[in-house]
């Protein structure tokens, strides 16, 4: 589990009400690996990255808040700008990103049966479960460890051979 070395909170009535947007570093290569946003209070849950299919709980992540926002559209559109890409100072979009934009087309295994599906409703159908379910387990929502006993995860395309 990463664990938190250092964290400055300000008295602030509001603070329930703040959506910040923040940056991930990889300690161990001091590389950017995620930017996102979310409401303040989630923000040690990383909610975003932990829908990405990259992302090992093992690892030591530092968090870097950019900046805070009384909206969530405003949050949203920051990040958004500091994603997009700019012709004149091209940033390149951090690893997990680039993984968290691949997911919502690649392929999903199963890892018991090593089956590959290309949609979740053809997961839905083949073993009987929820497409909700389905959907929170694949981006690692907390209490959907498995459906069904079972675990998926989503896998590029190439990789399945297609």
């Amino acid at each position: 589990m990463p664990k938190i070395t250092h964290m400055m909170i300000y008295n602030d009535s509001k603070l329930s009400e703040y959506y910040v947007v923040y940056q991930v570093y990889d300690i161990a290569t001091n590389e950017t690996v995620f930017i996102g946003c979310c409401a303040m209070l989630k923000l040690m849950l990383l909610p975003d990255l932990r829908q990405c299919s990259l992302f090992d709980s093992k690892k030591d992540y530092a968090i870097t808040v950019l900046s805070a926002h009384e909206t969530k559209l405003e949050a949203h559109n920051t990040a958004a700008k500091i994603l997009a890409p700019d012709v004149r100072h091209p940033i390149p979009l951090p690893l997990y990103n680039r993984d968290r934009r691949a997911s919502k087309r690649s392929a999903i295994l199963c890892h018991q049966t090593g089956q590959h599906f290309q949609t979740l409703a053809e997961v839905t159908r083949a073993h009987g479960c929820s497409q909700s379910q389905l959907c929170n387990h694949l981006h690692n929502k907390v209490g959907f460890n498995s459906v069904k006993g079972r675990t998926y995860q989503y896998v590029t395309n190439s990789a399945v051979g297609k």
